[in-house]
């Protein structure tokens, strides 16, 4: 109480002053490096009363709500600012994530396609090769088809005549036969490989008939007078017949295209021919009179 009332005695006996009241300190601003000095309002020159009552005032309760404000809205702004950041930087991320992804795959595909392209060079290449083999192997059968159908047709020709010049058996089978090869030969839409095919399958049936024997009953003519007899085919060579009550006997003469009777000597001979080959007794050796070969 004496302090204070010394102070008031003083501040009425003494003259009115302006006096400077230290400055107080602020809570640093979030985006200053220097704290914030703000200068207590200096009092004006009043009367001792006055000048009381103006010490009596409440400062701080004055200047808390705008203290307070000045704090929390730098504070405020800061926290924005880093939200604000944070979004951007979290949508960055996943741009960057999305775009990595994007960029993977776009690699993986191109190493694909690259992969793809490189089987398609080596395909191209191999098919260009087999085409011209193709165009090789197509040129070789066109040279060969040239030469080789003169050749068929040749052989065609021979294939005639030696049935023509042969003993008279299957006539029937062997002239439907020829019919048919003369007909494919004259066909163009018969390829050479086709024709050449049936007529080697032609020759080869002609060339069995050589190791094949076979009896069947056939009317000729023997001495211009029908016989009936049993005909006696020994391979391509020569044809024998045997006449039903096993008396006559004869042979097929190619030269001069006609039955011809043999002695009765070779009668036995024909006989066992025959019946070897209707299996009605074993096999045995025979002189057959097959007669010469002439050189033609």
């Amino acid at each position: 109480m004496f302090r204070s009332g010394f102070f008031f005695a003083q501040a009425l006996s003494a003259p009115a002053q302006r006096t400077r009241t230290p400055p107080s300190l602020l809570p640093i601003h979030p985006c200053s490096e220097e704290p914030v000095i703000r200068m207590r309002p200096t009092p004006p020159h009043l009367p001792p009363v006055l000048f009381l009552c103006w010490l009596l005032l409440p400062w701080p309760l004055l200047h808390g709500a705008d203290t307070r404000q000045q704090i929390e809205e730098p504070v405020h702004q800061a926290v924005l600012t880093r939200q604000a950041t944070q979004q951007e930087e979290d949508q960055w991320r996943g741009d960057r994530e999305k775009l990595t992804a994007r960029f993977e795959q776009l690699q993986a595909e191109n190493e694909e396609l690259r992969r793809q392209r490189t089987e398609l060079r080596q395909t191209s290449t191999a098919t260009e090769s087999r085409l011209d083999g193709k165009k090789q192997q197509l040129s070789d059968m066109i040279r060969i088809s040239e030469e080789i159908s003169p050749f068929l047709d040749d052989l065609l020709d021979r294939l005639r005549q030696a049935i023509a010049m042969g003993p008279p058996f299957l006539v029937d089978e062997r002239q439907q036969r020829l019919d048919g090869l003369t007909a494919m030969m004259g066909d163009p839409a018969v390829t050479v490989a086709e024709q050449y095919r049936r007529l080697m399958e032609a020759l080869l049936v002609e060339a069995e008939y050589g190791f094949t024997t076979e009896v069947h009953q056939e009317t000729i003519m023997v001495n211009n007078e029908p016989l009936l007899a049993e005909i006696f085919r020994l391979g391509r060579l020569r044809l024998f017949y045997l006449s039903l009550d096993h008396r006559q006997c004869g042979f097929y003469n190619v030269a001069t295209q006609a039955w011809q009777p043999l002695d009765n000597s070779h009668l036995r001979t024909i006989r066992s021919l025959v019946a070897i080959s209707s299996r009605q007794q074993p096999v045995e050796i025979l002189n057959v009179p097959v007669g010469r070969m002439v050189r033609q």
